[in-house]
């Protein structure tokens, strides 16, 4: 039987600016956004449903071996699925934003100093989680499963939500004006011609909440305000802090596993 907690984290949204604003406060916005992601990636080889309730670990200072373990399988009707359909923002990226722009970095290889990229991205929607928080078994599996890695010297976290992007882009780069090729004039008055058609990325950015938090003292005194004893809400609410935004981590290769019985 499951033994709902009545504890609340408060999630804060970002007010998303129109995308003709400055340059300054659109990159300002972009990057705001990103942060209170832990993981972003255009790794389409899974669904955004298949992190939802997962735990993603790595060791600190590998970045590049992300692992997600599904320790659960959400019942659809878990996961609230939020339509945003909002358009971040759309601007010409140069080689130095480019560069700057961590989230961008799909394209450091194809912009140089020749070249602008045009970029559209499009909040698309976002997939909720049940709250392992709200739910006494799955509290107990998530610690299960963590503890081991966190001994282990991982860092663990839970998988609340996924936010499913839409990246449009297309390269120019400096030339002069053609006849029949679609080009931009740069402030400077240079010319630059478009080298390819749109082309078209998810951009999946995971957000989670760090698991071993509720493996030090606050353990046991959440455990029994989840096993029903509430005299002490106050002070567990106060205990169910999310972490500080870090640095996110731009993955181009993830690996599942499955938890093995």
């Amino acid at each position: 039987m499951k033994k709902v907690i009545t504890l609340c984290l408060s999630i804060l949204f970002l007010t998303n600016l129109n995308a003709q604003t400055t340059t300054s406060s659109e990159m300002d916005v972009a990057q705001s956004y990103f942060r209170n992601s832990s993981v972003i990636t255009y790794n389409e080889d899974y669904a955004a449903k298949d992190y939802i309730g997962s735990l993603i670990y790595y060791k600190p200072g590998d970045q590049k071996n992300i692992r997600i373990l599904k320790i659960t399988k959400p019942n659809d009707s878990t996961i609230v699925r939020t339509v945003i359909d909002d358009i971040l923002y759309q601007k010409m990226h140069t080689r130095e934003e480019v560069a700057s722009a961590k989230f961008l970095g799909i394209f450091n290889t194809k912009v140089t100093n020749q070249h602008l990229l045009e970029v559209i991205l499009l909040r698309d929607y976002s997939l909720e989680a049940q709250s392992f928080l709200t739910d006494l078994a799955l509290y107990e599996q998530v610690l299960k499963f963590s503890k081991p890695l966190k001994d282990a010297g991982y860092l663990v976290e839970f998988v609340w939500k996924v936010n499913v992007n839409k990246l449009t882009s297309r390269v120019f780069k400096e030339g002069n004006v053609q006849v029949g090729f679609n080009y931009q004039a740069e402030g400077s008055g240079k010319i630059y011609n478009k080298t390819e058609d749109f082309t078209k990325k998810n951009l999946i950015t995971i957000q989670t909440i760090d698991v071993t938090i509720f493996m030090n003292e606050a353990t046991k005194s959440i455990e029994s305000v989840m096993k029903g004893n509430k005299s002490n809400l106050k002070s567990e609410k106060e205990l169910l802090t999310l972490t500080r935004p870090k640095d996110y981590i731009l993955a181009d290769k993830i690996v599942f596993e499955e938890v093995k019985d």
